[in-house]
């Protein structure tokens, strides 16, 4: 039995491109999300718990269930509502045909992130996936939106140590 319940069809009109899904329905693909700093996933959560989620989660349905794409930070913030009795139903909208390829998946996280920006350690991550896709440089700055001396610079700290990039995590 739930504590709370939150519809998210208060958050906004109602869309018919708009699901609204609960957090069992909502899957994560291992190995998918560059972000590695969640940021104050609590401070979201009282947001979430507030207001509800104001923005739609975005995905596709595979093999019939629902993977997350965009909306990881706000998964885990609803994740620790429900660990309260929290229930939220969340608005997911589904990507279809070339949308939900992993190219444009990739490209997708880096352009389309209305919440909390990657790190340049998580886009130095997206970028190499691009790269390792086939996608020149070029590309890459025309799918983007990044200038060529940034995308440069993100493939030179992609390839930098680990702990270079664990000091710039740690914001040293």
């Amino acid at each position: 039995m739930t504590k709370t319940s939150i519809p998210a069809e208060t958050a906004r009109p109602p869309r018919k491109d708009v699901l609204f899904l609960t957090l069992s329905d909502l899957n994560i693909e291992e190995g998918f999300n560059c972000r590695v700093d969640l940021g104050d996933i609590n401070e979201l959560s009282k947001s979430i718990e507030a207001n509800g989620v104001r923005v739609p989660v975005r995905g596709f349905k595979k093999n019939g269930l629902y993977f997350i794409t965009d909306g990881h930070r706000r998964f885990y913030a609803v994740q620790k509502l429900a660990e309260k009795g929290v229930e939220v139903r969340i608005p997911f909208i589904t990507e279809a045909g070339a949308q939900c390829s992993a190219e444009q998946r990739v490209i997708d996280m880096l352009i389309c992130n209305e919440g909390k920006k990657l790190n340049p350690v998580e886009e130095s991550d997206a970028i190499n996936r691009l790269i390792n896709f086939g996608f020149s440089e070029s590309e890459i700055c025309v799918k983007t939106g990044f200038s060529k001396v940034y995308v440069c610079n993100l493939k030179q700290l992609c390839a930098a140590p680990k702990k270079m990039k664990n000091l710039i995590l740690n914001n040293i």
